[in-house]
């Protein structure tokens, strides 16, 4: 009997030794007073209390009204959050929510249907409440750019074991310098041209997985699956004046990204991270 144990206590241990570093990887937070939004997995989340009114009949009673509170105070929370994500440089959720009915609506909608993550029951009464909802999936879809289509796949050559250029993801390495998240963000040659943007990712790729991905380390990057095992990595040299999303890159790095189908083909399917301090 000792032997299977062993055996299989071997194996636990191999397979946590063997575990994928991206699940340990330095996820990239924005934190605010009230929550924070976790860029890597595409999760917002808020915080806040609750508390009864005056004159509740009895404990019970004082609990639920004190829990409705939180979470609704939550969720209000959230949206100011939600309110603050930028689209594109110099363009928020805010700003299509102030224009747009539809979106506003369509928001709200989301919120009271966001997630109760976290509740806790206090000895004074009160309540406090944590909930959470994606940035991706139905929010993207409600707020993306109307230029990011759906785009037919090509057929292309398959190409040969020996293509040293044939690469499964891109890393964007902007540690060094300030930039901001975006849901839509851009990155362009030296000359401003632009190399990756709304108009090179198919929509329904954006919507699932988001146009990037945001890690806060360059090892948990390279070993993310969302780049697979062979990424091109190349350097950001700073924000473009076109806004603090924006990332320049050099001409030559631009070059090679464009030189293939296959990199063209990365970008149509958003896989790419870029890294941040």
């Amino acid at each position: 009997m000792k032997k299977p144990m062993i055996h299989i206590f071997t194996l636990l241990v191999l397979s946590i030794w063997m575990w994928p570093t991206s699940c340990f990887a330095k996820e990239y937070i924005q934190s605010f007073k009230n929550g924070k939004i976790n860029w890597s997995n595409g999760v917002a989340e808020a915080v806040a209390n609750g508390s009864s009114p005056k004159g509740t009949l009895g404990p019970n009673q004082a609990r639920t009204m004190a829990r409705i509170e939180a979470i609704s105070s939550a969720r209000l929370n959230l949206l100011e959050i939600i309110n603050g994500i930028q689209i594109e440089s110099r363009t928020w959720i805010k700003d299509l929510s102030a224009r747009s009915e539809t979106i506003r609506e369509g928001i709200y909608r989301l919120l009271i249907n966001s997630r109760l993550i976290d509740i806790v029951f206090k000895k004074d009464g009160s309540v406090t409440a944590t909930v959470a909802m994606e940035v991706i999936g139905p929010l993207a879809e409600l707020v993306l750019p109307e230029s990011i289509v759906s785009i037919s796949p090509v057929k292309q050559a398959k190409a040969p074991n020996n293509n040293s250029d044939h690469h499964t993801g891109l890393v964007v390495d902007c540690r060094g310098f300030k930039v901001e998240t975006a849901l839509a963000p851009r990155i362009v040659d030296e000359d401003g041209k632009v190399v990756y943007g709304p108009v090179y990712v198919s929509r329904d790729y954006a919507i699932k997985r988001g146009m990037a991905g945001y890690i806060k380390d360059l090892e948990s990057a390279l070993n993310h699956p969302r780049i697979g095992p062979k990424p091109f990595v190349f350097k950001g040299l700073r924000t473009a004046k076109t806004g603090p999303s924006d990332i320049v890159i050099s001409n030559a790095d631009s070059a090679k990204i464009r030189g293939t189908a296959s990199n063209l083909s990365l970008l149509k399917r958003c896989r790419i991270i870029i890294v941040l301090d």
